[in-house]
């Protein structure tokens, strides 16, 4: 059975966890995107 590691990363820094735990697992990752920018503090 092949396993997948899903992650949502704002700045990064969860992508770089993912991608290691993907590799330790032997894992695909999926990148989930936002439909907005939610980086922006002030949506005037």
């Amino acid at each position: 059975m092949k396993s997948i590691v899903v992650c949502y990363s704002l700045e990064g820094d969860t992508d770089f966890a993912a991608q290691k735990i993907a590799g330790l697992l032997g894992a695909d990752t999926l990148h989930l995107h936002s439909a907005q920018n939610l980086a922006r503090k002030n949506n005037k």
